[in-house]
């Protein structure tokens, strides 16, 4: 092979320091070395790849070309090692949480920044989840590795081994100048079941404001995120747990008036692939299970 990586890092060098004697103090050689191999270079090759006519050395068109399409040897070369040292010592390349339910991705930031401070070189896939899929991720072809998340009950997937985090609150929302919101008295069964519920199609089953109604008015969603900005849009109410609500009722862009009776709670949960033991996976789940979500997900 002509071309090495050592007279790659040269042209690199060359680059970003401007000359040989910049270049060759950044790598700890001589310029005379320096100039030897991109001599030899250019030799092996029959090519130009610097202009030396004037003051100093510049790039060919050609050397451009060997520079750009060098630096990415260079970084695919450095994130092999890279790859074969994490994989040395147990640590994944990268590793995939999915987000399922009302965990929102502001909810795991704590956890996200100690992660990646104390392991800053395995990459973080942060994806949707939904339970038909059967642990896939919203990457086709992809499994989750780690899967957080909130559901009436516990999921169940024999690929996945699952562990309840705790049971949230679940509230019903609703803009404040909604005129329930102003009722001033706790609200009935048949007082919500006049209104139209903004309701997670996973829910529908369990809602309580489908549940025992011939015919109910619901908007059917498919994403927390799309249920909440239409509740403050105004175009309904619905329920949630109470984490996910938290900053818009603390804003007063959503309050939640008693109610006569309880809704179902949200039940927190952690899954944890069976054939995925590396380190990072252990690293969340263990996070995870001792209680690093509690605060964001029970606080008051």
């Amino acid at each position: 092979m002509r071309i090495n990586l050592e007279v790659l890092l040269i042209l690199d060098a060359l680059d970003r320091h401007g000359s040989f004697a910049a270049a060759a103090q950044s790598l700890y050689k001589t310029p005379a070395a320096l100039s030897y191999m991109v001599q030899k270079l250019e030799s092996n090759l029959n090519l130009q790849l610097l202009d030396r006519s004037g003051h100093r050395a510049r790039f060919t068109r050609s050397g451009r070309i060997i520079l750009e399409k060098g630096r990415r040897l260079l970084s695919e070369a450095q994130e092999l090692e890279l790859q074969a040292t994490l994989l040395e010592s147990g640590w994944e390349m990268e590793i995939f949480i999915a987000l399922e339910g009302y965990i929102l991705p502001h909810t795991l930031d704590p956890v996200i920044g100690a992660f990646i401070q104390a392991h800053p070189h395995t990459r973080l896939h942060l994806m949707p989840h939904t339970p038909t899929h059967n642990g896939q991720s919203g990457e086709p072809g992809v499994m989750a590795d780690i899967i957080i998340g909130t559901a009436p009950l516990l999921p169940e997937n024999s690929d996945y081994t699952y562990q309840s985090l705790g049971y949230i609150d679940t509230l019903l929302a609703m803009t404040p100048d909604h005129p329930l919101s102003r009722s001033g008295h706790p609200l009935t069964p048949d007082q919500l079941g006049e209104q139209r519920t903004i309701v997670m199609g996973d829910r529908l089953a369990v809602s309580p404001a489908t549940v025992g109604q011939e015919t109910p008015q619901h908007i059917v969603v498919y994403d927390p995120a799309y249920q909440i900005s239409l509740l403050l849009s105004g175009a309904g109410i619905g329920y949630l747990p109470r984490h996910a609500i938290r900053p818009y009722l603390t804003q007063r862009r959503l309050s939640a008036p008693p109610l006569t009776f309880t809704p179902a709670h949200e039940a927190a949960y952690v899954g944890w692939r069976h054939t995925k033991a590396g380190h990072a996976a252990q690293w969340w789940r263990e996070h995870l299970l001792n209680g690093d979500l509690h605060p964001a997900l029970f606080g008051d």
